[in-house]
């Protein structure tokens, strides 16, 4: 979906009306059925004011998908991760393969205690 397609769909869902958007972002009536007809898109502040207004992501507007903000221990995970080699990157993703499925094998069959 682009993001014309995006906002109209969350506007829907929100219950709002075309009329309603034109108000919001102070635009004649006619500035949606441009937007739908391809004849004009969504500007980047506009896109952050609905943005806000529909309680969601730019990210979100704009690809439709949500996009997961790192917390800051994965964040420097990913960060040490990037810095490793690319031959260095291969053993790294194959420790943690054995890791969660070492970690799987744990939760399936947990040691009884006595």
């Amino acid at each position: 979906m682009d993001c014309v397609e995006n906002i109209l769909r969350i506007a829907k869902e929100k219950k709002y009306t075309n009329k309603m958007l034109c108000e919001i972002l102070n635009k004649n009536p006619s500035y949606i059925t441009d937007w739908k007809n391809g004849k004009s898109k969504p500007k980047a502040d506009e896109i952050v004011l609905l943005a806000e207004i529909f309680k969601v992501s730019t990210d979100f507007l704009l690809t439709g998908r949500i996009i997961k903000n790192n917390s800051d221990e994965e964040q420097e995970i990913l960060n040490m991760y990037n810095s490793l080699t690319y031959e260095n990157k291969i053993i790294a993703k194959h420790e943690i393969k054995k890791l969660v499925q070492e970690q799987k094998l744990r939760e399936e069959h947990p040691k009884s205690s006595a």
